[in-house]
């Protein structure tokens, strides 16, 4: 690895290590109240960014420790808003996870690959999550890491980190709607071709986890697509 890398390698793995000291501050502070759950995760999300720089390229390097220190670090540490870590830093995340999983000149390839490794995930028809019947079991499930957050409007297009623009899912629906977001829809808005966005949960019987999520995107153009999750999301029936 050149000198300029290794250079920005420890870079990163400096501010890292700042804001997980930072946050273990605050937990044990008792000053996050309802969040602590929530910077918790972000702890792990951390150690996991941490775990995976040496296979990361100078440029990915750079672009998250620029990121990273300038909206977490000296960004949102410095206000008063526990919760505003989790939502800057999730957003540094989930991009840099969409921008490793999907190749830009391969996405709706790899769209596609994604949709049918879900399609066979567990069992015939996927996982089934019937029985979570309720937004206590759902949280339950997103404590355990088994179902991660999905914002059905993103922040990155004006959505709200509350609880109507919250959906618990499957971590590889949360990708494969990140890749849809940020590889289709982001480039018609940005050439004009669509002004309209809204992604639809569709649910099965009494379950809190949708089974399918539909996005739209429109005016002038049109395009949807379906995001098959678990049970008929997946069987089409």
């Amino acid at each position: 690895m050149p000198i300029s890398s290794l250079h920005l390698s420890s870079d990163l793995i400096s501010v890292l290590d700042q804001c997980v000291a930072r946050l273990e501050s605050d937990i044990a502070q008792t000053s996050v109240g309802s969040c602590e759950t929530d910077l918790r995760l972000l702890i792990k999300r951390m150690q996991l960014l941490k775990s995976q720089i040496p296979q990361m390229d100078r440029d990915v390097i750079g672009n998250l420790y620029a990121k990273i220190k300038r909206s977490v670090y000296d960004g949102a540490f410095a206000t008063p808003e526990p919760g505003r870590v989790y939502v800057d830093f999730d957003r540094i995340f989930q991009r840099w996870r969409t921008h490793v999983l999907y190749a830009e000149d391969e996405r709706i390839a790899m769209f596609e690959w994604f949709k049918k490794k879900a399609a066979k995930a567990d069992a015939p028809n996927g996982p089934d999550f019937s029985s979570i019947d309720s937004r206590a079991k759902a949280e339950e499930l997103f404590r355990r890491g088994d179902l991660a957050k999905l914002y059905l409007m993103p922040l990155e297009f004006g959505g709200a980190d509350i609880g109507p623009n919250i959906v618990f899912v499957p971590p590889f629906a949360v990708e494969m709607k990140a890749s849809i977001d940020f590889n289709i829809i982001k480039p018609l808005a940005d050439e004009g071709k669509i002004k309209h966005y809204e992604a639809k949960p569709e649910y099965e019987g009494s379950s809190f986890i949708p089974s399918a999520i539909k996005v739209i995107a429109s005016d002038p153009g049109d395009f949807s697509t379906v995001i098959g999750i678990w049970g008929k999301g997946l069987t089409g029936a």
